[in-house]
Parts: structure tokens; C-alpha cells; sequence
């Protein structure tokens, strides 16, 4: 079966096919709010940890996608500078922006673990 007409297919069974959608009672809502809480707050250190390690990898990501940018330095530093003496430097920077894509691969295939609140880590 062609792309579009599987696409057309799913298109066509999400808006045709019936959803039955149920209101939870307002009394059941009231009795159930007091548990809610209390697991909530049971929860809420586990949540913040999570939190916290998930921002922790995301600072990694977005160190990653601007360290990509220093490829293109490294190859202006190792082809225009080599006479100033920043070919040592270019070598440096355009290894790091040659691998800085991988890096922030793997970082964004760990997010989801960090998310939990385990380390993955990989301090820098």
C-alpha cells in the first residue's frame, strides 16, 4: 500500500471511529483529591530529581549543538592561520566540532533516562 493512501487510511479511522469520553463524578473527584495529594507529596522529591538531572542534560545538549559551530572555526584556524601559529588550535576545534554531533546524539537518546533521575553521566 502506498504512504498517502495508509496516511489517508489512519486520517480517516481517527475522525470517523467513535470516542467515548466518560466525566468522572464530582463526589468520586472529592474523595479521591485527599489520596491524590498525599501521593503527590509522597512523589514530589522524585519528580524534582528528575527534574533537575533531566535540565542538567539538556545544559549538556545545548553545550553540544553550540560546540558543533567550532568545526567550521577549526577549519578556518587550520587552513587561514597556520602561518600565525593556530594550527595547533584549529586541529583542536575542528576535532571537538566533528565529534560535538555524536555527542549531542547520544545526549538526546539518554534524555529520557535522565528524565527518571538516574545519572548517565558525563560531567563537562
Amino acid at each position: 500500500m502506498p504512504k498517502k493512501a495508509i496516511l489517508i487510511l489512519l486520517l480517516a479511522a481517527a475522525v470517523l471511529l467513535p470516542v467515548r469520553v466518560r466525566a468522572m463524578d464530582p463526589v468520586t473527584m472529592a474523595v479521591f483529591a485527599p489520596l491524590a495529594l498525599k501521593a503527590a507529596s509522597i512523589a514530589m522529591p522524585y519528580v524534582m530529581r528528575g527534574m533537575q538531572s533531566g535540565a542538567v542534560h539538556m545544559v549538556k545538549i545545548g553545550y553540544d549543538m553550540v560546540a558543533i559551530f567550532r568545526l567550521p572555526l577549526g577549519l578556518g584556524q587550520t587552513l587561514l592561520g597556520w602561518p600565525f601559529g593556530y594550527f595547533e588550535k584549529g586541529i583542536k576545534n575542528t576535532t571537538i566540532g566533528a565529534v560535538a554531533p555524536l555527542k549531542m546524539t547520544w545526549d538526546i537518546v539518554l534524555l529520557p533516562v535522565a528524565l527518571t533521575g538516574v545519572s548517565t553521566g558525563g560531567n563537562y
